[in-house]
C-alpha cells in the first residue's frame, strides 16, 4: 500500500523576495474596485426601457378604433348567420377582424406598427424619429408580434363565425 502525501494548497501569489515587505493595497482602492464591479454588474443587468412609440392619446385613439371595428365585425357576423350566407363568405370577415384586432393590440401594447416600421414615435408631441436602433429593433419586432397576434385571434373568430349557422339560433 502506497502511502498518499497531502498536496498543498496553491499559491495565490509569489512572496516577497527575503527582506522586503509584502505589498499593501490600501483599503480606498480596494472599495473603489468593488464598486466599480458592482456598477458594471448593475448596468449589465439593469432593465430595458420600456418600448413604446405612442403616447396615452394615441393609445386610446386605438382602443376606441378597434372596439368599434371588433362591434361592426361581430354585428356583420350576425348578419350574414343571419342572412344564410355561405361559410365561405363568413370566412372573409377574417379581414376585418384582422383590423380590429391590431388596432386593440397596438393600443394595449402602447406601439404602433406603422410607426414602428419607419423608425418613429408620437409620445404627443409630434412625429419624431427615433434614434435608438436597439430600440427600433425592439418595436418592430413586437409589431411583428402584435401582426401575429391579430392575424391568429382574427383567424378564431372568423372561423367561429363560419361554423354558426341561423338554425342554432331558431
Amino acid at each position: 500500500m502506497s502511502e498518499e502525501k497531502p498536496v498543498p494548497p496553491p499559491e495565490t501569489a509569489s512572496p516577497p523576495p527575503a527582506g522586503e515587505k509584502p505589498a499593501v493595497v490600501p483599503v480606498e482602492d480596494i472599495i473603489a474596485d468593488w464598486r466599480a464591479a458592482k456598477a458594471v454588474k448593475q448596468e449589465k443587468n439593469a432593465p430595458l426601457p420600456p418600448a413604446v412609440n405612442i403616447g396615452r392619446d394615441q393609445q386610446m385613439l386605438r382602443y376606441a378604433v378597434g372596439a368599434g371595428l371588433l362591434l361592426v365585425c361581430i354585428a356583420l357576423t350576425t348578419l350574414t348567420v343571419w342572412l344564410d350566407f355561405s361559410p365561405r363568405m363568413r370566412l372573409l370577415l377574417v379581414i376585418p377582424y384582422w383590423l380590429a384586432f391590431v388596432c386593440l393590440f397596438q393600443g394595449s401594447d402602447k406601439v404602433c406598427v406603422l410607426h414602428a416600421r419607419n423608425g418613429t414615435c408620437d409620445l404627443g408631441k409630434g412625429t419624431q424619429p427615433i434614434d435608438d436602433s436597439t430600440l427600433v429593433s425592439r418595436l418592430k419586432a413586437k409589431a411583428n408580434w402584435i401582426y401575429l397576434k391579430s392575424f391568429f385571434c382574427a383567424v378564431m373568430w372568423a372561423l367561429l363565425g363560419a361554423l354558426l349557422s341561423r338554425k342554432m339560433f331558431e
